[in-house]
């Protein structure tokens, strides 16, 4: 008899995190968010509310929570570089993340190699109008800055 209430409540546990899974994202390497048509433009393909209720719950701020994203391309040293831009209209704080084209399709995942090694985190700038991330790419690496340089301040 025990078992088979164990078995119930792991059962029930299962199907209580199924359901989860299935209202909700993760922001995983496997999260494929778009896809790319040429090299200049993506279409999204998951839903928009979704994506920013899950970054949201990673980077919680109650107060200015992001609001906003968009699909950003920057082109760097002769490369083009997808990255997701997600805003709050209350504050001045944006949150970057690289996102990694397979096969024709964006997502979370990192890039291999040395100079890439900053692909795989989300990088927030917050405060004055002149603080925003910045596409940097110093002594063979990219990365992010919230200023024109990546010095401290």
């Amino acid at each position: 008899m025990k078992r088979l209430y164990v078995i119930l409540i792991m059962l029930c546990s299962v199907i209580c995190r199924a359901q989860k899974n299935s209202d909700t994202l993760e922001l995983s390497e496997q999260l494929v968010i778009a896809e790319v048509s040429d090299k200049h433009t993506a279409s999204m393909i998951v839903d928009p509310d979704k994506l920013l209720q899950a970054i949201n719950r990673e980077f919680p701020k109650k107060e200015t929570e992001f609001d906003a994203f968009h699909l950003r391309i920057a082109a760097v040293n002769n490369h083009i570089w997808h990255y997701l831009e997600c805003t709050t209209h209350k504050s001045n704080r944006t949150l970057v993340k690289w996102l990694r084209v397979t096969n024709g399709k964006l997502d979370f995942g990192q890039a291999e190699g040395k100079a890439f090694s900053l692909m795989s985190t989300f990088f927030i700038c917050e405060g004055e109008a002149s603080c925003y991330p910045r596409l940097l790419f110093i002594d063979g690496m990219y990365g992010w800055s919230c200023r024109e340089t990546s010095a401290c301040v």
